[in-house]
């Protein structure tokens, strides 16, 4: 009876410590527990319509580039930037707005409206950025989510959840293993020459915003080489927004 017992023992080792891995690495626990560190999903909600301004670099064809942003983001797919780029000493205005469906592009003068493999950019550009705001993975059908490993970032050990979705570019979002916050994000998308490219986008220095834990500092790199670092220095939500703001500029 005893040696019976034993060998029930035994094989139960095994199960219960592939089932303390699927628990610690099912994705859409990983998911809940990020929504949780960051504030959760009642408060992510009620930032609906954000307002950020920040500074940064960027590399533009092999030159050194500084960057001033205002950007407004309007769930679930509307976006307007207003950047002022610092070429060699000359600023240059760009404005670059989305509204769900057209998307423009002006600079020194000039409205362009987006077509083609630029305006499909930006559509993909927009769901990136409702994916990494996390609560529609769980809220929204259409998305499927799978384990991607470990990685590290910062120094820390991250978990690794894919994100797919039909006609969407694959998302890869990795979470401190510790705190449960979303650390870094990878997907394709296209660089200044319009060549799909590895995008890797690491954030970092997390404050609190109306009760929501946002990375204040973001690095992104393509193929392994760095892009762009920006730094926000103002996080504003807005309770109603003229719409005007995503017209033709």
């Amino acid at each position: 009876m005893q040696r019976w017992r034993l060998g029930i023992a035994v094989l139960c080792v095994p199960l219960l410590w592939a089932t303390a891995l699927r628990a610690q690495d099912d994705p859409k626990a990983l998911v809940e527990k990020a929504i949780k560190a960051h504030g959760g999903e009642e408060k992510m909600l009620k930032m609906a319509t954000v307002r950020t301004k920040g500074t940064g670099n960027m590399d533009f064809m092999g030159l050194a580039v500084n960057i001033n942003v205002d950007s407004l983001w309007s769930t679930p797919d509307k976006l307007r930037t207003d950047m002022t780029l610092d070429i060699m000493g000359q600023q240059i205005s760009v404005k670059q707005v989305f509204n769900g469906e057209k998307g423009w592009v002006s600079a020194m003068g000039m409205t362009q409206e987006l077509s083609g493999p630029l305006l499909e950019e930006v559509k993909q550009a927009v769901v990136a950025k409702r994916i990494e705001n996390l609560v529609p993975l769980l809220k929204e059908k259409g998305f499927t989510l799978s384990p991607a490993g470990e990685t590290t970032v910062n120094g820390k050990k991250a978990i690794g959840v894919k994100v797919t979705a039909k006609g969407v570019r694959d998302s890869t979002l990795f979470f401190d293993k510790e705190s449960g916050l979303m650390v870094k994000s990878i997907r394709r998308m296209l660089d200044f020459t319009q060549k799909e490219v590895d995008a890797e986008t690491i954030y970092s220095d997390f404050k609190e915003f109306d009760g929501v834990k946002v990375a204040t500092k973001t690095l992104v790199q393509q193929d392994g080489k760095k892009f762009m670092e920006a730094q926000v220095s103002e996080l504003k939500v807005i309770d109603k927004v003229d719409a005007n703001e995503f017209g033709k500029p």
